[in-house]
């Protein structure tokens, strides 16, 4: 989970660094990575509750 985060940031502050540079096809390109991680993070965190709470599901 750490490494997710840690992922997150790095790709987040890439996108940041693009904007204030006025790059804005790499920072359209550094959001598409930022939400395919996002979407990778939220999976992780939905099996989690997944499994501790198995008779919710």
């Amino acid at each position: 989970m750490q490494n997710m985060l840690y992922e997150h940031l790095r790709l987040t502050t890439i996108e940041v660094n693009a904007r204030l540079k006025g790059d804005y096809v790499a920072d359209i390109n550094a959001y598409d990575m930022v939400q395919n991680e996002i979407l990778k993070m939220s999976s992780f965190f939905v099996n989690g509750i997944i499994e501790q709470f198995p008779d919710l599901f």
